[in-house]
């Protein structure tokens, strides 16, 4: 008879406003594998800022079962949080966590946990993601990151995923290299979740799979433009890159979108510029030559006519 394996200790620390869903998709497949498996595998402790309840966007209330300075039977720590993950980090928080990453445990984040772990400097050349939505101010913000746009990463000791439903699958593939592939085939069972999802699945449904009609061309000419935001190239190189007449463009995102390629491909950046007021320190000066612009009026003129407000609007404030 095999030996019992010892009981794995994983603690999560809840950042305000935190996505409940990517929340219990990182904590109840643990429950699940101890049931599955018939034996306690792994035990969960949650932690708080300041020890105190906390919230999450949904506006339920979370109470801590351990105090931050009772983490010495942990195994492992997540950072569960969302899109103002930024504001919550403190010089505090930092310490706390680099105390864990020197006491051994493995550290772990969903969505926006990740910015506090690179806020913290506890990030270095291991692949880490985030949820697509602050992807590109992520990436502005800490260029020097090995950031990826997948659904998850783990290494076997640091482990990071875009949040949602992506959670259960970075969990699963914990459980398998913690248990072994059968035991998280079953915990995927309990969830109705048939197929494991490899880590290096794109976060964003491709373009071609959204399309009532699919023109692969036409999603190739998507993604060159997306390639190109921060210095964009005309449309006459764009339809070069995906071997049709800058004619055969233009009809096909008529037919296909209603409007023109050089419409489109504007909106693309004008999206990317929103994400990165809301989500980044960036001044809209840098906003804007990250986006293809090269004044500010004329950066301003354009947002302004897309979104019916200027980019001050939509410039993010620190918390209080």
């Amino acid at each position: 008879m095999s030996a019992t394996k010892p009981v794995f200790n994983m603690g999560f620390l809840m950042i305000p406003e935190f996505a409940f869903l990517s929340f219990a998709a990182t904590i109840d497949p643990l429950r699940m594998a101890n049931r599955m498996a018939k034996e306690e595998l792994y035990r969960w402790d949650l932690y708080t800022l300041d020890d105190q309840p906390v919230q999450p966007s949904n506006g339920l209330t979370l109470q801590p079962t351990r105090k931050r300075d009772d983490t010495k039977h942990l195994d492992g720590l997540i950072v569960v949080a969302s899109k103002d993950a930024k504001f919550y980090h403190s010089k505090a928080t930092s310490r706390w966590l680099t105390r864990l990453k020197h006491s051994g445990i493995m550290l772990g984040a969903t969505s926006g946990g990740t910015i506090i772990l690179a806020m913290s400097g506890l990030l270095d050349q291991e692949p880490c993601t985030t949820h697509w939505e602050f992807l590109d101010s992520f990436k502005e913000a800490f260029p020097n990151l090995n950031i990826t746009s997948d659904i998850y990463e783990f290494d076997g000791h640091r482990l990071s995923c875009s949040g949602g439903t992506a959670a259960l699958d970075m969990m699963l593939q914990l459980i398998t290299f913690q248990h072994g592939s059968e035991l998280a085939a079953k915990v995927a069972a309990q969830c109705i979740h048939p197929d494991i999802r490899p880590a290096h699945e794109e976060q964003r449904i491709a373009l071609g799979a959204r399309m009532p009609l699919k023109h692969p061309r036409l999603a190739k000419a998507i993604e060159v433009m997306k390639e190109h935001l921060e210095h964009p190239i005309s449309c006459q190189q764009v339809a070069e890159q995906v071997n049709l007449s800058q004619r055969q463009v233009e009809r096909i995102f008529k037919e296909h979108l209603g409007q023109r390629p050089n419409q489109y491909y504007l909106n693309l950046r004008l999206e990317k510029a929103r994400l990165l007021l809301e989500q980044s320190d960036m001044s809209i000066l840098n906003v804007a030559m990250a986006c293809g612009f090269q004044s500010t009026s004329h950066f301003s003129q354009c947002y302004k006519r897309n979104y019916q407000r200027l980019p001050s609007t939509d410039k993010r404030k620190k918390h209080s």
